[in-house]
């Protein structure tokens, strides 16, 4: 026997010895081992549990090793045999009885360790007393802690170099972890869940390239000093900090930051007015969710590299400032969400755009004659938008424009219809111009998309153009026009790629409240079929 092995339902093995005699220690070719326990553990005594997993040691030259659901209180003997030097990867989850984990540190070839649903560790290297081996974790590279409500440290005791390669540090709900020592090496951190002592060490992470910080409804303020010494940061993303109500000013000192991301910050009301100015890479601004952001004041003047603004879902903003002095690489635009009555006029100077949305925006009433100005758009998106009467006829003008988008403007729609609208003629030129089915009623999306309030998930799959579309909530909530009194993020999506080359999205349907209504364009229901998954 050689390559993978996967053995689940351990909890039914009556006796020991039928673990044992699977013989996986002498199976030379083992690289990969997958040992589940499910959660049928009367099945089995606490003894029989241990004895069970010490029989099913495999032969050192594995690689890779995954334990679920064992319920012994400590692991056997050969997980924690120094022999095991060629093992590069290792996952331990919801293993709750456990609380002290094997000596991992001290595997030499160990790149990658998850770990998670362990709710007695307190430690991850729990066997360091002094001397022996000086470095911890020498080979590892990627460290993912989820759920562990009892972790403290990484170490129980000072003393060792922990982790001097590792690159990508991932936590997730690790309430009582104090700190992050100094790792030198860590150029990736994801942080959910996270307090503010953790939070207040992350500049110890001199290295940072991607900071993502997630999940806190306690502070307002994020700790003073959380992005100095962060010279090397390239990507900053905050995300459902509840409270927070505004950026300290050592934003500025982020030189290298080239995209910034807030998104779910209600109260969040605007960028610092000092601050800004150092941001002078800053190629991609994103806030969605932040339901109180009012001004972007004259940040965006320190913004000369901007490429990409997206505003999404941000009401009270209804106004730019004076941008022809400053905005002059930006490409992409995204509005969505707003009260605004007019597109700012800012606008019309900016001489590089190339594509623009606008969504979601009931009180918009019209388009301004000056849209013909934008002489480098390229695709214009144009959505729930239900006040908007009809097209200026300068858009007539814009000959490098291929694509453009109308839905869920019944008047718009209704005069820009091919050969037949009032409004044809000052579209016809344009190379693709989507024809849309128009605005359903709940009970047929019900119908196509399966009932989504009784699914828990809808797995759309063979749809070659909607797929890659689906590249965060507001495409869904901008391709689909679900309307809700819920934030649209509680819808969760997720995009996988198969071996077979068939993209796939995974929705998952939570609390969406009441749908109004939704759009599809025929173009993009061609080839497509909807599969439900109870």
């Amino acid at each position: 026997m050689g390559g993978t092995l996967s053995i689940k339902h351990l909890q039914r093995v009556d006796n020991p010895r039928d673990a044992k005699e699977a013989n996986l220690v002498e199976k030379l070719n083992l690289r990969r081992l997958s040992l589940a326990w499910e959660n049928e553990s009367d099945l089995q005594s606490q003894d029989d549990v241990e004895k069970v997993l010490e029989a099913l040691q495999p032969h050192t030259n594995l690689k890779r090793l995954d334990i679920s659901g064992y319920k012994g209180d400590q692991f056997p003997s050969w997980i924690m045999d120094s022999t095991f030097n060629n093992v590069v990867y290792i996952k331990i989850s919801n293993c709750d009885k456990c609380s002290q984990l094997p000596p991992f540190v001290l595997l030499p070839s160990l790149r990658t360790l998850h770990l998670s649903n362990m709710s007695r560790v307190m430690y991850i290297d729990d066997h360091f007393q002094g001397g022996g081996m000086a470095i911890g974790f020498p080979s590892l590279q990627s460290l993912e802690i989820e759920n562990l409500p009892s972790l403290q440290r990484f170490a129980r005791e000072d003393g060792r170099k922990l982790l001097p390669r590792l690159t990508s540090l991932r936590i997730v709900t690790c309430p009582k972890l104090t700190s992050l020592q100094h790792l030198p090496s860590v150029e990736q951190l994801t942080v959910l869940g996270c307090n503010e002592v953790v939070l207040g060490s992350i500049s110890n992470l001199k290295n940072l390239i991607s900071l993502y910080i997630e999940d806190n409804d306690e502070l307002n303020y994020l700790p003073e000093g959380t992005l100095l010494n962060l010279t090397s940061l390239k990507t900053l993303k905050i995300y459902v900090f509840l409270k927070l109500k505004c950026l300290p000013t050592e934003i500025g000192s982020l030189s290298s930051l080239e995209k910034l991301d807030i998104t779910s910050c209600p109260e969040l009301e605007s960028f610092p007015e000092q601050g800004m100015e150092g941001l002078k890479r800053l190629k991609y601004l994103t806030l969605e969710y932040c339901t109180k952001f009012t001004s972007l004041t004259e940040s965006l003047q320190h913004l000369s590299c901007l490429e990409s603004l997206k505003l999404r879902s941000c009401p009270e903003l209804v106004a730019l400032p004076d941008g022809r002095k400053y905005l002059t690489s930006l490409c992409h635009l995204q509005l969505s969400g707003s009260k605004l009555e007019v597109l700012p006029d800012v606008l019309r100077y900016v001489p590089a755009l190339q594509s623009m949305s606008i969504s979601d925006c009931p009180n918009l009433e019209s388009l301004p004659h000056w849209l013909g100005d934008l002489t480098s758009l390229q695709t214009l998106r144009i959505s729930l938008c239900p006040k908007l009467q009809s097209l200026p006829a300068s858009i007539q003008g814009i000959t490098m424009l291929q694509k453009l988008s109308i839905y869920g403007c019944p008047e718009l729609e209704k005069r820009s219809e091919k050969e037949k609208g009032e409004d044809w003629y000052k579209i016809a030129h344009i190379p693709n111009v989507d024809e849309f089915i128009g605005v359903f009623p709940v009970s047929l999306l019900e119908v196509l998309l399966g009932k989504a309030k009784k699914y828990e998930k809808i797995d759309i799959t063979q749809l070659p153009k909607l797929a890659p579309l689906f590249d965060g909530l507001n495409c869904f909530e901008t391709l689909i026009g679900m309307r809700s009194g819920h934030e649209i993020r509680c819808l969760n999506i997720e995009s996988e790629r198969h071996t077979c080359t068939t993209a796939t999205t995974i929705i998952t349907v939570a609390a969406i409240g009441d749908v109004h209504g939704f759009f599809l364009s025929s173009s993009l229901l061609q080839s497509s079929q909807a599969v439900l998954m109870p």
